[in-house]
């Protein structure tokens, strides 16, 4: 007999629309209950971030409801992790444990069980968690059996679970196995049945582990239908309760009855596809043809493990706007840590909202690419700041960890920091007030599905696909509006225009990798003054200064021989809030009203 270990995985980012979530309960969350509730033999394991289930306990209590029912007739195995999703390899060691505590205390509250089992956010593994998730009382994680076949694994060895230590502390974990991820549901159930049959009878399994997205069983494109109007999933649980070469069972189950099958040690590494999104951009399009070229030679599972591709943290080297925040948050973590049992909790609070995974990188969703994200985590990050001591009102220092100083000023209402490796522009101008960012701006960067994504358009098909076929066709359409930024947007760039050359932003049509721009490295002295050289042959000193809730900047430019014919003009680009709202308007002196919405 060979045991499904089942389990399903539910989040939503925090920030994301009531509209938006509420969808995702009504097709996915709340019929896949339903569903499972008439199978009480089928037992599964199931993760929900805390956030999402608080969410849903205030605007769908029935469903919760139904969840617990499951709980208490000993059906569903509740998962843990960090109440907001975090990376957990991504934050600060005391932030780990906190948020991971928080989320067992709210499964104890509303179900009255303690969590054995941790879901790790993105499948992100970095063996130094493994002495948080002792000292939080897991006793297993899940992994993908990418990151087992990277460290040398035979995938028919991937059976159960295993253990792992570091510096003496251990936790078990189970390899999902990425068959059964792609079969269920885009396949017959009958062919998820053949396969754990016939990896008993071949591998002599035990246990296999499919454990993925809740969204895949109802608002995936295509699977709403397939999985309930076509009953996949009422008849997947029908033919696993029926066989009796299989019983399904959940991650403790399986641990209470099988040894683990040995050690294991497991690199730093994420999901296959992962590797490739957090690569740049133009070696991402190089590993895409690469796993091209084995899989149409027929190689492709003999090699794919030999692929590393890039880490979770990639993305920000990849993503400097990702990386602004990353680094912050750490910044005011430290700065929690320093004040002991005085930090405001409200604070710390405020930092676990903004650690919250979704805005921080970019594969097939959205992510760091969707405004209100950024905003939300901004409008957090400037809200922890707001609880602490203030900080000094001039201050140079590295804080995104590059090397080189930036400088931070801070009034009682504004925080703006000044890069000089971005050519001594304004990146950030954030409100404490209200918690907004004005300078959360994202550049239009080439990314390495602009060069692949026709590939993906040529794949036309009926049905329900994986989220990753549709995302390419997708923007297979979108491409001839592409177009990338030669500057960073940023609050303050000083330009010299050539006679009748307008003021607009410089960019060049996309598709294609653009040349690449090194911004002119500008100069900050103690006394805040920043200086630059631009082209042709200006020599500029800039001084920001804060006022209560103003930012002004002073220009002093010269140019030996004269000032160049044309004129000066200084970019200002805003991130403005109300990006989620169509309703929300802005007027710009001397112009037209300008509409909101999202983009």
């Amino acid at each position: 007999m060979i045991q499904l270990l089942f389990g399903i995985h539910c989040h939503q980012p925090v920030g994301n629309f009531d509209r938006v979530i509420a969808r995702e309960v009504e097709r996915a969350y709340a019929p896949f209950l339903e569903v499972v509730e008439d199978f009480p033999d089928f037992h599964f394991s199931a993760h929900y971030s805390g956030w999402l289930l608080r969410w849903i306990a205030d605007h769908r209590p029935e469903v919760v409801e139904r969840l617990a029912r499951l709980v208490a007739r000993g059906q569903v195995e509740l998962l843990t992790g960090g109440f907001y999703e975090p990376v957990l390899a991504a934050i600060p060691r005391p932030d780990r444990r906190a948020q991971i505590e928080r989320h067992q205390a709210f499964l104890e509250e509303r179900f009255g069980v303690r969590a054995r089992g941790l879901w790790l956010t993105e499948r992100v593994w970095e063996p130094e968690l493994v002495s948080d998730l002792e000292a939080c009382g897991i006793e297993y994680v899940t992994v993908d059996d990418y990151h087992f076949q990277s460290a040398g694994f035979d995938r028919r060895e991937l059976s159960g679970c295993f253990l792992t230590e570091d510096a003496g502390s251990r936790v078990a974990v189970f390899p999902i196995d990425m068959v059964l991820r792609y079969l269920t549901p885009f396949h017959p159930p009958e062919e998820a049945v053949a396969y754990l049959l016939e990896a008993h009878e071949r591998w002599g399994w035990e246990a296999a582990t499919i454990a993925d997205d809740g969204e895949k069983y109802g608002t995936w494109p295509g699977t709403h239908d397939l999985v309930y109007g076509e009953r996949w999933l009422a008849r997947f649980l029908e033919l696993v309760c029926r066989e009796p070469g299989i019983r399904a069972a959940t991650f403790s189950e399986h641990r209470a009855t099988h040894p683990p099958r040995g050690l294991c040690y497991l690199p730093n590494t994420s999901y296959f596809e992962m590797g490739e999104w957090s690569l740049p951009a133009e070696q991402a399009v190089r590993l895409h043809h690469l796993v091209a070229e084995q899989e149409a030679a027929g190689r492709l599972e003999a090699v794919k493990p030999l692929l590393a591709g890039g880490i979770w943290k990639g993305f920000f080297v990849k993503y400097p706007e990702a990386n602004r925040m990353h680094k912050r948050a750490i910044a005011l973590s430290r700065r929690i840590a320093a004040l002991g049992e005085g930090a405001p909790a409200e604070a710390a609070e405020a930092l676990y909202t903004a650690q919250a995974n979704d805005a921080y990188w970019h594969g097939v969703f959205g992510g760091l690419y969707l405004p209100h994200l950024r905003h939300t985590v901004w409008r957090h990050l400037n809200r922890c700041e707001a609880l602490l001591p203030p900080a000094p009102e001039r201050e140079l220092r590295d804080e995104d960890g590059d090397g080189r100083e930036e400088l931070h000023l801070r009034s009682d209402r504004l925080h703006c920091t000044v890069d000089a490796a971005a050519g001594g522009v304004v990146v950030e101008l954030s409100d404490l007030e209200s918690g907004v960012n004005f300078g959360a701006t994202l550049a239009r960067r080439f990314e390495h599905y602009h060069a692949t994504a026709a590939k993906g358009a040529e794949m036309e098909g009926e049905g329900a696909e994986t989220i990753h076929h549709t995302a390419g066709r997708s923007l297979a359409r979108a491409r001839s509006e592409i177009v990338y930024d030669l500057d960073p947007p940023a609050i303050g760039r000083l330009r010299h225009l050539a006679p009748g050359e307008p003021l607009a932003p410089r960019v060049v049509a996309g598709g294609h990798p653009p040349p690449r721009q090194r911004p002119a490295e500008a100069r900050i002295d103690p006394e805040g003054r920043v200086a630059l050289a631009l082209p042709p042959r200006l020599e500029v000193e800039v001084e920001p200064r804060l006022a209560g809730g103003r930012l002004r900047l002073h220009y002093r430019v010269a140019a030996e021989g004269g000032l160049p014919a044309g004129r000066l003009g200084v970019e200002v680009c805003l991130a403005l809030p109300g990006c989620d709202s169509p309703a929300t308007h802005y007027r710009w002196p001397g112009e037209a009203e300008i509409a909101g919405g999202l983009g």
